[in-house]
């Protein structure tokens, strides 16, 4: 019995959905450990005007070193895959199939 719920938790474990919560950990902690973020926070401008945001964004993004950027853009890329593939699995409440 033990092995069933050992194959059990193996296969939660080694999902889909886990192995993207798995590299969206590992690329967090990964960015925390080179750059400050309470420090960026810091410094970011104290409006509620959003166009500043961008564009402190932007400089921060631009002016950073190359691996911090690869992080971002991973951290991009592992969020979209996990949003578009959670939208994929819903059921959008219409079928294209003709009705009979």
């Amino acid at each position: 019995m033990r092995r069933i719920y050992l194959v059990h938790c193996m296969k939660k474990a080694c999902s889909s959905t886990a192995c993207k919560i798995y590299a969206m950990s590992l690329l967090f902690v990964l960015l925390a450990s080179t750059v400050s973020i309470v420090n960026v926070i810091a410094n970011m401008p104290k409006t509620w005007d959003m166009m500043y945001h961008y564009d402190f964004m932007m400089y921060a993004f631009m002016h950073t070193e190359l691996i911090v950027q690869v992080l971002i853009l991973a951290i991009i890329g592992v969020a979209s895959w996990m949003t578009f593939s959670s939208l994929r699995g819903m059921k959008l409440g219409y079928s294209l199939r003709k009705a009979t």
